[in-house]
């Protein structure tokens, strides 16, 4: 669930956006949780002509075991006849039993509800 945004104002490129995201999960075959702690946010750019965004969201996650994940990614959120965003996320973790995801390399395609209160993100692990 995304909190209202603020607008920090114009900057290089385009005008700049603090998307404070107050609460989220994530579920699949190997890791499943939720956001963790307060300060959970995306930071966009959003050009000129407001149809493209530059992605810069950082995230804390804990999984179902209790292991911290720091999440970060970067893309475009592109506006058309929905906004859809596509990313590239990187996960940090010092818990052992999640070590394989520090060396993952994935993409993910996300896809806001009808009145952009909501994303939903599918994330791929390339292989």
């Amino acid at each position: 669930m995304l909190d209202r945004p603020l607008a920090a104002g114009a900057v290089f490129g385009g005008g700049r956006l603090i998307a404070p995201v107050a609460s989220g999960t994530f579920s699949g075959p190997r890791l499943s949780g939720r956001l963790a702690g307060s300060a959970n946010a995306d930071w966009p750019v959003i050009s000129a002509d407001g149809h493209v965004a530059a992605i810069d969201a950082r995230m804390c996650v804990q999984t179902h075991d209790g292991a911290i994940i720091f999440l970060t990614y970067t893309g475009r959120l592109l506006r058309g006849d929905t906004w859809t965003a596509y990313v590239a996320p990187v996960f940090e973790t010092g818990d052992a039993s999640h070590q394989w995801l520090n060396s993952i390399l994935a993409v993910g395609k996300g896809e806001f509800d009808s009145r952009l209160s909501s994303l939903h993100y599918d994330f791929f692990e390339l292989r």
